[in-house]
């Protein structure tokens, strides 16, 4: 068997690792939709209603003034990701040991998705010659002034 030198193996090891592969890309959208879920948890206060429960989706609803499908949804989806224990009939909790990480999490979250809805309304015009980019020293301050708020 002949031996690979040390490019050879780098070269290997890149070549696996960018492959794109079902649970590649199921991890990639799983991370996206997360953030999405701890920004509205967040921005909402479900977090925080939650660390007081366990509650039902009707209690939280109805204390925050939400329609109870979306609290519903959101509750089954952040009980799928790990943030919530329980259920729809005996309520839901934030899991132990994501209270304190959540509300630091959520304003960088918030921040995050801020900064993309900003750029997402440039790109279209950018790409096509209409509006020069952002420049990146504008988008590293909103981000900093976002994760400092």
């Amino acid at each position: 068997m002949k031996k690979q030198s040390k490019e050879q193996k780098l070269e290997t090891e890149l070549e696996r690792k960018s492959r794109i592969t079902p649970d590649k890309m199921w991890d990639n959208l799983s991370g996206f939709w997360s953030v999405w879920l701890i920004h509205v948890g967040s921005d909402l206060g479900l977090f925080e209603a939650f660390r007081k429960g366990p509650l039902t989706v009707d209690e939280v609803a109805e204390a925050k003034g939400y329609e109870k499908v979306y609290v519903e949804v959101w509750c089954s989806t952040a009980s799928q990701f790990g943030f919530l224990d329980g259920n729809a009939t005996d309520g839901y909790r934030v899991t132990s040991g994501w209270g304190h990480l959540l509300e630091h999490y959520g304003d960088w979250a918030s921040t995050y998705i801020r900064l993309s809805q900003r750029v997402d309304q440039s790109i279209e015009a950018v790409f096509k010659g209409r509006a020069f980019p952002e420049s990146s020293l504008s988008l590293q301050m909103a981000m900093s002034q976002g994760i400092r708020a």
